[in-house]
């Protein structure tokens, strides 16, 4: 890691602190669908890993880690769509 990936990583968790202070709800409301998306990314990873884990276990450890996968691309590309619109809100 270079130093000015750390640089972007610090800079990153100053603004979730900051979000903290300034909008606690807001936080609050932004983890508990973080923790919904992985609950339902998980869930679904469970589900069609045993439906395929009998006849194709290969099969099924892969569909398994790309069902998660999608879950953590959601909460990523989300929390993206979520600032650009509230960005786009707030200059109308």
């Amino acid at each position: 890691m270079t130093r000015q990936e750390a640089d972007i990583i610090a800079q990153a968790g100053a603004a979730k602190a900051a979000l903290t202070q300034k909008a606690p709800m807001r936080y609050l409301t932004r983890a508990m669908l973080a923790g919904c998306y992985i609950f339902i990314g998980s869930l679904v990873s469970c589900l069609s890993a045993a439906w395929f884990y009998a006849d194709h276990t290969a099969v099924a450890k892969l569909l398994g880690a790309l069902t998660f996968s999608a879950a953590l691309i959601l909460i990523v590309s989300l929390s993206r769509i979520h600032s650009f619109f509230s960005i786009t809100i707030r200059s109308i």
